[in-house]
């Protein structure tokens, strides 16, 4: 007997004499091996970047004065004293309608800051100091101290020092003017700007000249140390030019 189930191969095996089994399905891979395989294939075509947190930078020093000062009590304590008395000059009569109330917390305030100026701030955020004296012939001498050259000053505190030191007093100035045209309605406030600026005034020249007698000196060691340092004709030389220089900074 023939075997029968010989008919059922296709006719290309049956002329190739080959017998072939159809092939097994492939095993389903899970839906967690599947992800793991594309992610892996997405991790070998694209670089790795870290991802980088970005931080808010204050936009400006005058708003955000502690944030990278050297000194924050002392930047805090010399725009507050200052602030406060300006506007206890503006709004204290919101408050209350008692002259002599608001007449004296602003001179406190302003004596405060007056004191702090001269004695703390100018020393910390700018490396100045300057004091006067009453010789015995009357006359004043001002004297003028500055911190070594060496002494890198925080851009942030001179920038803010030197900024409210000229701005307070012209802020007075234009509440002076205002004033003036009011004398009428408020002539009693005049005597509280008379004070303020007799109070920011001589802060204003004392450490104007002081700054320019440090670039002074500075120049003049410059002049005398580096360029014509020995003796003899070139010490001689030295004096004359370091002289010219600091004649120079003396006249600006």
């Amino acid at each position: 007997m023939s075997d029968s189930r010989a008919n059922l191969l296709p006719a290309d095996d049956l002329e190739s004499g080959a017998r072939t089994a159809p092939a097994a399905p492939a095993p389903a891979r899970s839906n967690t091996m599947a992800s793991y395989l594309e992610q892996s294939r997405c991790e070998r075509r694209i670089p790795f970047r870290p991802r980088t947190i970005p931080t808010c930078e204050p936009t400006s020093s005058l708003l955000y004065p502690s944030s990278r000062s050297s000194h924050p009590i002392a930047v805090i304590f010399f725009l507050a004293f200052r602030t406060g008395a300006l506007l206890t000059y503006l709004f204290g009569t919101l408050f209350t309608k008692n002259f002599a109330l608001i007449f004296v917390i602003t001179t406190l305030l302003l004596a405060f800051d007056f004191w702090t100026v001269k004695n703390v701030s100018g020393r910390l955020l700018v490396g100045l100091r300057w004091w006067n004296e009453i010789r015995e012939d009357g006359t004043n001498h001002w004297v003028f101290e500055s911190a070594a050259p060496s002494r890198k000053n925080n851009p942030i505190d001179s920038r803010i020092f030197w900024t409210v030191l000229y701005v307070t007093p012209l802020l007075w100035v234009i509440l002076t003017l205002f004033s003036l045209f009011t004398l009428i309605l408020n002539p009693e406030w005049l005597l509280v700007i008379a004070v303020a600026l007799s109070l920011n005034i001589p802060n204003v020249y004392a450490y104007t000249q002081c700054d320019s007698d440090a670039k002074r000196r500075w120049a003049t060691d410059l002049a005398t140390n580096s360029v014509m340092g020995g003796g003899g004709g070139a010490g001689f030389l030295g004096r004359v030019v370091s002289q010219g220089v600091g004649s120079w900074f003396s006249r600006g």
